[in-house]
């Protein structure tokens, strides 16, 4: 499958669980390498806890105890076990940027330098592929390759559910002209075993005893995050910021010392705080979308909203999106209740993946699409059930999970310019519609 890879043998899966995102400044406090051979098999799993030699950060969110790293290896002791896994192999992570950059942070503490390692980033792919995502979180990802992702914020869960990617995008990069030898680690051969820093192994392994936290009852932020349509992510560096706001925000709160943190990450990934501006304006926009899904602005709802404004700086917009997405709902409302024959005698219908149809010039979002929906007659259902009528896919060769269960349902699934066209509403087709 990778001959076009410049004969790469293998692959190192790498997910490292941190005190924060800043890589010059925290420090890693887990580490998973899953080694798979060329066809995305897995070899050989590595995970150890780190010790950080400062406070671990988020215990909450990763789960990991500072007395159980107190009597895990320092970053020293375990570097010899990294290189061996990471020679000759292209390095495999999901926001590559992240975990790459966390990796050089401590070679470079100890006086080392790594080599040039080609990489293949899971998340980068995601869009290259341009598949039907809600987001490019690891989480929604794997929702639509139907892959279980087990104990998330836990290095080694992160790890294999990245290695399922990786084997599900290498059978579609096969089929796609989208993606490139180069963007499978093909554009440059892994450095030579000489050009490695040397550092003596095996060294200790100290393994969590614990899972990360599971809270009890997902917060209403929580369910909006799940939500979340494809942003402005056309930008690798953006949608790689996304994914950094995405962990800043794991526990919901953002101090003022994280805040100043996240623009330091975007400088370091060439964005301007202009682009960070633009980018929390957009998240909260996305959330505001998801929260008018179901046609009301509750109190607690609007509180919820303002919460996040708050956390992301941007107060002052957040009037003029809620009046922006009212404004878009309001619109989609009035196309389908201008056409009588649009009633649908109380179906029940579901949507999955990232619309891309256009009414009167504006996206159509998920929440307008769920309001054009029930305008119609429809009772609109947030997941697949043996009851549902119809599933509106985005593309029709889905196979998010969605689509998977609605096949095996014999759930009637139709694209999204049919559905409209059924509603009796004219609409413009968006790129790949």
């Amino acid at each position: 499958m990778l001959g076009t890879m410049d004969g790469a043998a293998k692959f190192a899966v790498v997910d490292v669980e941190t005190t924060g995102f800043r890589r010059n400044h925290d420090r890693i406090v887990e580490v998973a390498v899953i080694t798979a051979g060329a066809d995305g098999k897995v070899v050989e799993e590595y995970v150890t806890l780190v010790n950080p030699e400062r406070d671990i950060g988020p215990t909450h969110v990763h789960g990991i105890r500072a007395s159980r790293v107190n009597a895990a290896p320092r970053f020293a002791e375990i570097a010899g076990d990294l290189c061996a896994r990471l020679k000759g192999a292209v390095l495999v992570a999901h926001n590559a940027t992240f975990d790459v950059g966390f990796l050089r942070g401590e070679f470079s503490r100890l006086g080392s330098e790594l080599p040039a390692i080609p990489s293949v980033c899971t998340l980068k792919l995601s869009r290259l592929l341009k598949l039907p995502l809600a987001s490019r979180r690891l989480s929604a990802c794997c929702e639509h390759a139907g892959i279980e992702l087990r104990d998330p914020h836990a290095a080694l869960g992160d790890a294999r559910a990245v290695a399922g990617l990786l084997r599900y995008y290498l059978e579609l990069a096969a089929k796609s002209e989208l993606v490139t030898a180069a963007h499978l680690g093909g554009s440059e051969r892994p450095a030579p075993d000489d050009a490695w820093p040397s550092f003596a192994r095996p060294g200790p392994v100290c393994r969590r005893v614990e899972s990360p936290p599971r809270p009890a009852d997902a917060t209403y932020v929580d369910r909006l995050l799940e939500r979340l349509e494809p942003g402005s992510d056309h930008d690798e560096g953006m949608a790689a910021y996304f994914d950094v706001l995405d962990r800043a925000l794991a526990d919901r709160t953002l101090t003022p010392e994280e805040s100043d943190d996240l623009f330091e990450v975007a400088r370091d990934w060439g964005l301007r705080r202009e682009d960070v501006k633009s980018a929390h304006v957009h998240y909260l926009r996305a959330l505001t979308e998801a929260a008018y899904a179901d046609g009301v602005l509750s109190t607690d709802e609007e509180k919820d909203l303002q919460r996040v404004a708050a956390i992301l700086g941007c107060e002052g917009a957040l009037p003029s999106v809620r009046a922006e997405v009212a404004h878009a709902r309001a619109v989609a409302v009035d196309a389908v209740s201008t056409k009588p024959t649009a009633r649908s005698g109380s179906k029940t219908v579901c949507f999955t993946g990232a619309l891309t149809s256009r009414l009167r010039g504006a996206r159509i979002t998920r929440a307008s699409a769920q309001a054009m929906a029930r305008e119609a007659g429809y009772t609109v259902l947030d997941s697949v059930t043996r009851d549902l009528d119809i599933l509106v896919v985005a593309d029709a060769d889905s196979m998010s999970s969605k689509a998977k269960k609605a096949r095996a349902c014999g759930t009637r699934i139709v694209p999204e310019l049919e559905f409209w066209q059924m509603l009796g509403v004219t609409v413009e087709s968006g790129p790949g519609a």
